[in-house]
Formats: C-alpha cells, structure tokens, sequence
C-alpha cells in the first residue's frame, strides 16, 4: 500500500514524484515480510484489532464501510482516522495509513455530504468537466471526513440490461467512457501539491458488465478481441492518467476467476500497461 501515496502527476511534479519514488524504494528494502504482508492487509475501523497491531506494521490500509460510523460530525470523522495515523507514524518505518471509503457519487456514507448522480446519470450528460468537477468536490468531501482514498470511478461496460449494476458504468461506448474515465481520475487526485485530492481506483477489472445473463460476479465469455477493444481501454486511459489503484472483479474469464487471472493482471495490466499502483480485491474476493 505505501507507494498510494502517489497520486497522478503534472509534468511540474516529476522531480517531487521521483523523489518520492527513491524514498519507497529505500523502504521496501528494509521491510521485513511480516511488514511487506502488513502493508497488503486492510481492515474496517470496526474491526477488532489492537493499537499494537497498527504500530507494529500489520496493517497498511483501513476502509469504512457499512457499520458503525466514526461519528456524526466531520471533525469526529477525522479525530477518529487521525488517532488511527498517529498510530502508524509510530511504527519503525512510520508508513502512514490509507483510508478507503466507497464514495461512488460523492462521499455518500457522510450524513450531509453532496450527492452526485450515479455513473449512468453522467454519461448520459457526456460532459467530462462536468465529471472532473463533481469528482473534485467528491474528493475535497471525503478528505474533510478524513479519509484520503476512494474505490472510484467504476468504469465498466454492460453489455446486458438485467445486470443489477448497470447503473455504475458511464456509458456502452468505450469512446465516452474513456474521456470520462480520464476526467473523473484528474478530478480525483488532482497533483502532488494539492492536499484536498483523494487517491482513485478504477473498477471492476475485468468484464463485470459483461456477464453471461447479466449475472453478478458471473462468467464472461467474449472474444480476446472483444476484450482488447472494448473493455481494456478505458484502463489504458486510467493508466496513462496516473490512477493510483485497480480493482479486480468478481467475475471471471472463460472459467478462470479474475482474481488469479494472470495474463490479464500480470501480462497485460502490470507488464503491457506499465501500471505499477495498486492491484486489489473487491469485497472478500
């Protein structure tokens, strides 16, 4: 999790990104496993684990998500995730925390925060400054509630109108959803230099909404062509974009789960894409 600190960067950002990229690499070389195994564990803020568990490195993110919240006010929020930081910038190799959140269409699990159409809603508009914007407010809403990642945009394609999700793509068209996919991200995580960004994710990689019958977390069976230039390139977009993190799907790819589908993650994401941010799972995948 440690190199999600960062974000997309602006040409005038190169010399800070770089900078930024040597201090991470000093660090994994003096990681232990256990540390390697930590940065790679993620809890909710509920769960039950110990102050010693974060200050001794077994934890690299935290995520909010159904269940009890931080409190009623957005300072309560960022007391709450702030403890939890102070916490791990006590570790030996003071990596600090990441906290994710779903803020799908603003930072929706706030009581009071902006509420954003879902996906559908903005391709139907097809403007992108439209997108980048409510993504930057998105962003500034969800650090003001202490939180500095989102599992945002879903950037799918559905192929079938039964498929319960369908709501969460932008568009059919991978034209339209490419120039949104690059907006939303900009919008997001801004540059280096600006505090009130968020780290982004990309989802659900690959084929979610394009499920035999429209199934959730079902089979794709399309063509590797199909694939290629339909579905992939609005990751090649995130990508050349900076996006922080990708997200696996449920789904899997004539019978092999996405979650172990190498050619797709390792061969074609991380080799052929040159994305080296974080790859993850989704919900218990």
């Amino acid at each position: 999790m440690l190199f999600a600190i960062i974000p997309s960067c602006n040409n005038a950002d190169v010399s800070e990104a770089e900078a930024i990229e040597q201090k991470i690499d000093v660090l994994i070389e003096q990681m232990t496993l256990d540390e390697k195994i930590g940065q790679m564990t993620q809890i909710r803020h509920f769960d039950a684990y110990t102050e010693e568990d974060i200050i001794n490195g077994r934890v690299g993110s935290i995520i909010h998500t159904d269940g009890p919240v931080p409190g009623e006010t957005a300072a309560e929020w960022q007391a709450k995730f702030n403890k939890l930081q102070k916490l791990a910038l006590q570790s030996r190799l003071k990596i600090p925390l990441l906290f994710g959140v779903d803020a799908v269409h603003g930072q929706n699990t706030f009581n009071g925060a902006t509420i954003f159409p879902h996906n559908i809603g903005l391709g139907a508009a097809g403007d992108a400054e439209l997108v980048k914007k409510a993504a930057e407010i998105t962003a500034l809403e969800t650090r003001a509630t202490g939180l500095n990642w989102t599992f945002s945009p879903c950037i799918t394609i559905p192929y079938n109108e039964t498929w319960g999700r369908v709501y969460e793509g932008y568009a059919e068209s991978t034209e339209l959803t490419n120039k949104l996919t690059k907006a939303s991200i900009e919008g997001h995580q801004g540059s280096l230099s600006n505090p009130h960004h968020v780290l982004a994710t990309v989802k659900h990689y690959v084929g979610d909404g394009s499920t035999d019958y429209g199934k959730e977390g079902g089979s794709t069976n399309l063509s590797v062509e199909e694939i290629r230039e339909r579905l992939l390139p609005p990751y090649r977009e995130a990508v050349k974009a900076g996006v922080g993190a990708v997200m696996v799907g449920f789904n899997d790819l004539d019978g092999i789960s996405m979650h172990a589908h190498k050619p797709l993650i390792t061969d074609t994401l991380k080799k052929g894409m040159k994305f080296d941010g974080i790859v993850l799972t989704d919900w218990k995948g």
